[in-house]
């Protein structure tokens, strides 16, 4: 299913989706066309990088190349990989097998930060995978694009969103008007509106982290667990748990249905294991959008300082009064450790 989704006929369709998001985030009408090049390794090893380029362009006028648009991408990849088209220049680390082609354009205007596969791990046992990406405009006012354009607080965000491929292909996103989400038709080759203006439970019933880690999460957390299994009938206690091990497809389950997603801060992992730039922002903006909350465990995740491109973050994510619960958790236990 992953590999007839994810082929160059239906990537160019979420390619066609991203520049409706980025007509609606610019104010300006979009064309767009994708090149597709080889896929280096498809099925069933890892989705994990391709050779393309991509156009957009005004969409009565001739194509351009998302550069001459104003766009410069930077990938966050499984391997902790960034790529960053700065004029036509591709820089790469860690990376030899992923490579974007495009032309030189000067003075772009925004950028992109994405995170191309989450959950690649469930790949090959054909479970939810997803890519999750997000817009800001640059800082740098004129000349190539720098990586300080990617150095700011996701309450700069003009557009997020993810595509999760599981049994249907979706896209969800936001341009900070709320929240959409559209499905793949694929006998009409088109993505139909089949979750309008997305609002998400203010509480919920399931709980969603790895708790097979459980030994390393710190004592708040471990205490918040213990509160969701325990019986009780007037917060209708015990709580469901509910881990898929796809960021994405856990996030968007409980946006749809009501939850919280955990992931911690643990003694292997003390400065939280998710990518702030190209995983957490994003998705606290669309979970913002709907009317759910995305924090650290104890400060907004929006309002985090950007220090470096793969800076790791912890993150407390869904509805919002089972955020605000885990966060009294977490505030009362590090103070009595303290």
């Amino acid at each position: 299913m992953l590999k007839d989704l994810v082929n160059p006929t239906n990537f160019n369709l979420l390619v066609g989706k991203l520049g409706d998001v980025l007509t609606k985030a610019l104010d300006q009408p979009l064309g767009y066309a994708i090149n597709w090049g080889r896929i280096w390794s498809l099925w069933p090893v890892h989705l994990e990088t391709a050779c393309c380029s991509v156009e957009f362009g005004a969409a009565s006028g001739p194509r351009y190349d998302v550069e001459r648009f104003g766009i410069i991408e930077a990938f966050g990849s499984l391997r902790q990989c960034d790529l960053v088209v700065v004029q036509g220049t591709v820089t790469r680390k860690m990376a030899p097998r992923l490579r974007m082609v495009y032309d030189q354009m000067p003075d772009p205007k925004y950028v992109i930060a994405m995170d191309p596969l989450d959950g690649s791990s469930n790949i090959d046992v054909n479970v939810s995978v997803g890519t999750i990406f997000s817009i800001y405009r640059r800082v740098s006012l004129s000349g190539p694009g720098t990586i300080e354009d990617f150095m700011q607080h996701g309450t700069e965000q003009v557009a997020a969103g993810y595509i999760i491929y599981g049994s249907s292909c979706m896209l969800v996103y936001t341009t900070g008007r709320g929240v959409n989400g559209f499905t793949l038709d694929p006998s009409i080759g088109e993505f139909c509106l089949s979750n309008p203006d997305i609002k998400t439970p203010q509480d919920g019933s399931m709980y969603s982290l790895n708790e097979g880690n459980y030994l390393h999460f710190p004592d708040g957390v471990k205490k918040y667990i213990k509160y969701c299994q325990e019986e009780d009938l007037a917060t209708n206690r015990p709580y469901s748990s509910r881990y898929i091990g796809s960021g994405v497809a856990d996030i968007h389950r409980n946006l749809l249905k009501g939850g919280v997603y955990i992931y911690p801060t643990t003694t292997k992992s003390p400065k939280g294991k998710l990518r702030l730039l190209y995983e957490c922002n994003p998705l606290a903006f669309i979970i913002e959008q709907a009317g759910g909350k995305a924090t650290d465990g104890k400060m907004r995740i929006m309002e985090k300082s950007m220090k470096e491109l793969h800076q790791r973050t912890p993150l407390f994510i869904g509805s919002t009064q089972m955020v605000e619960k885990a966060m009294e958790f977490i505030v009362k236990h590090e103070t009595v450790a303290t």
